[in-house]
């Protein structure tokens, strides 16, 4: 299969459903995922980790039969692995055999390989190179995975390790060093990968008395993770870092928010220039994104049997859907070739004896294509008035009626809804809670609007207020709503 095909690989075959699961150390999530424009979270279970595997295994068939078999794909990540990255000579076309001959110390010591899978993915390469992540997992582990997800009879499935995932999704889009953070009550996970692509990953116990994360807490954490990355590095590690937080981690990081953090990060442990970022989508949605767009960049820990019957399953889906596919179309081209020879047919047998001549035969053929193009243009008009009722322009000058003089928008997204009516989101400030409840009544008593929901209004902080909008009182809140039009 191509690379272009695998970059399609997921669409092409039809699947617009993901079932994520996450195996954590005491819970376990369950998420279906629809995908429109893009992928959001419809529902999603929370079982303990201690569950029985038959048990486990129904409410997994459950969840898939309920997003119907063909249209679903499950993705099922997993913590515990070890993760290297080596570099291989470009001319190398054995790789299995010279990892094993050139780096014995990255595998568990002898007797274990049948214990133990190895993958490798290439990540990198240059001009002397290749670059891979190896990737090492229990086999009894993925084992059991399998024998979950084995009798869903989903088209597609990939077994994914969580950490190195996600640092692969974001160091396509950030060419520096990043650290990915994810916090429960329980535990801390972070993997950290360099520009060279060299990751490293651990764990953090959390004591029972901190059960709620507080800022000084997580400067501990932050402290003691970054100590782990230094020894592995010493010295020669570059301190520009991306700190990545996943949006669930339960983390209080003090009245004054993130930039208390910002203030404070020239003086954690001596690292001179990073960013803490959180997360503002869920793990679910990017994992199923990033495995529905980038499939050849996936690291599937799926045994090679399981793996092949997998890719198996795809490829005939793909195949059948394009085969399906070309007969619909030649049997369209067909059926409208008939039917167009029968239309010139007519005509010209019923004029046969008035047009004699070559000159008046091609000039009624000109008239009937003008015709057809006169209806394929009329065609398009009316589908036009169908599916595209309201005007956008009528829309962006009905929102400034809906805000009073002491109020204003930072953002307007407007949306053509399926049914032919518009959604719109607006993003603002007002003076205070009258104003948001005179922008909702507007809103509600204006009969083109079918729904409004007001998504927040918090209140902005007097340092921003006057850095961002130059006003001196504290009582002007951030707001976000929604609506949506009729399509008449």
């Amino acid at each position: 299969m191509t690379n272009q095909l695998k970059h399609h690989f997921l669409r092409l075959s039809g699947i617009n459903r993901i079932i994520y699961i996450d195996i954590g150390t005491y819970e376990i999530h369950i998420s279906i995922l629809r995908k429109k424009r893009f992928f959001e979270v419809i529902e999603t279970k929370v079982i303990p980790a201690d569950t029985n595997a038959e048990d486990l295994k129904n409410t997994i068939e459950k969840m898939v039969v309920l997003s119907g078999r063909r249209k679903t794909g499950v993705i099922v990540s997993v913590h515990n692995y070890m993760v290297h990255t080596v570099s291989i000579p470009i001319e190398e076309s054995d790789i299995d055999e010279w990892l094993w001959e050139n780096t014995p110390e990255l595998f568990p010591y002898k007797g274990s390989e049948n214990d133990y899978s190895v993958i490798f993915q290439e990540c990198a390469r240059d001009e002397d190179a290749k670059y891979y992540y190896v990737v090492i997992s229990r086999k009894k582990d993925i084992d059991y995975i399998e024998s979950l997800i084995s009798d869903t009879k989903c088209v597609y499935s990939a077994i994914i390790p969580m950490e190195l995932t996600v640092l692969t999704l974001n160091s396509l889009d950030i060419d520096r060093n990043i650290l990915f953070i994810r916090i429960n009550k329980y535990e801390v996970r972070y993997a950290f990968m360099d520009v060279t692509k060299k990751v490293i990953k651990g764990e953090l116990l959390i004591p029972a008395s901190d059960s709620n994360t507080s800022h000084e807490l997580f400067n501990d954490i932050l402290t003691d993770i970054l100590d782990h990355i230094k020894t592995e590095y010493g010295n020669n590690l570059n301190s520009d870092i991306q700190i990545i937080i996943d949006n669930n981690s339960s983390i209080s990081i003090g009245e004054h928010g993130i930039d208390r953090l910002f203030k404070e990060k020239s003086s954690l442990h001596g690292i001179q220039s990073f960013d803490i970022i959180i997360n503002t989508r869920s793990v679910a949605i990017s994992l199923a994104e990033f495995v529905y767009k980038h499939y050849d960049r996936i690291v599937d820990l799926q045994s090679e049997t399981y793996a092949r019957v997998v890719r198996r399953k795809m490829e005939e889906k793909i195949v059948l859907r394009g085969v399906l596919f070309t007969a619909f179309v030649m049997l369209a081209l067909l059926a409208a070739t008939e039917i167009i020879e029968k239309y010139y047919r007519h005509h010209m047998e019923a004029n046969r004896q008035e047009f004699v001549e070559i000159n008046s035969t091609r000039e009624l053929i000109a008239s009937i294509e003008a015709e057809n193009l006169l209806l394929r243009r009329n065609l398009s008009a009316v589908q036009d008035v169908k599916y595209y009722r309201m005007p956008i322009s009528y829309v962006m000058t009905k929102i400034p009626e809906y805000l009073p003089a002491s109020s204003w928008s930072t953002g307007i997204l407007i949306e053509r809804n399926e049914e032919g009516g518009l959604l719109i989101e607006i993003n603002g400030v007002a003076s205070g809670q009258n104003d948001i409840a005179d922008i909702l009544q507007r809103m509600e008593s204006d009969s083109l609007i079918h729904t409004t929901n007001l998504v927040f209004a918090n209140a902005i902080p007097q340092r921003e207020l006057s850095r961002t909008y130059n006003i001196n009182r504290s009582s002007y809140i951030r707001y976000y709503m929604t609506a949506k039009y009729h399509a008449y």
